[in-house]
């Protein structure tokens, strides 16, 4: 994944798991970036950089931003059954991450 311009990261899309109750592991493997995670309207970030694991549980939208200055690779794994439901990203995700002046990541509600 490259890098943003601007105020704005580049992120995937982001999605739900199809078969709600079936979760996914992303594993850092190259760059910095954060994966969000949104649960009944709950949000919650966490690092990825080189080495990271991350569990993202059934019914929770997910999506990955890179804020490094390079690319951002991760691999990920998931059960055959899960697939992918692309909602609306306002429906997914009530906040949104973007950079600041000084290209620190800066957290904002959704209008």
């Amino acid at each position: 994944m490259v890098k943003g311009e601007g105020a704005k990261y580049f992120l995937t899309k982001g999605h739900f798991p199809a078969k709600r109750d079936t979760g996914e592991y992303y594993f850092g493997l190259q760059g910095h970036g954060i994966l969000m995670m949104t649960e009944n309207g709950e949000t919650q970030l966490e690092a990825v950089v080189p080495g990271s694991i991350h569990y993202i549980p059934g019914n929770t939208a997910h999506r990955l931003i890179n804020t490094g200055t390079g690319m951002l690779s991760v691999s990920a794994c998931w059960q055959t059954e899960s697939g992918h439901d692309y909602l609306p990203s306002e429906e997914m995700f009530p906040q949104r991450v973007l950079r600041d002046t000084t290209s620190v990541p800066v957290i904002k509600m959704n209008p």
